[in-house]
């Protein structure tokens, strides 16, 4: 389950960047954009959640400790892996949909 949300983490991010650079229509744009947003804020909760469940419910405070850093793991991947793939994706014109696979 942590690496399917993984992997569903970074193909939600890369389906975000490509349409920031298709679509022309702000509203469009923003309403796509939006709706893989809330996929993303779901995952980057439930990554942290899995690895809290793998390490054995902990409810003291290394149980706190260990979600917490994986949250802040888990952001810092996310928008790392998307800085790289919108400095990537800068002089792209073309669209092309095998990108998004």
């Amino acid at each position: 389950m942590l690496i399917a949300a993984l992997f569903a983490l970074l193909f939600f991010v890369r389906i975000m960047i490509f349409l920031e650079n298709v679509i022309a229509d702000t509203v469009i744009k923003n309403i796509l954009i939006l709706s893989c947003g809330i996929p993303l804020v779901f995952l980057i909760l439930f990554i942290p959640y899995n690895v809290w469940a793998l390490a054995g419910h902990s409810y003291d405070w290394d149980g706190v400790y260990l979600f917490g850093w994986t949250f802040i793991l888990t952001v810092i991947l996310f928008f790392t892996y998307y800085g790289k793939r919108k400095k990537s994706s800068a002089s792209w014109t073309a669209p092309r949909m095998l990108d998004i696979i």
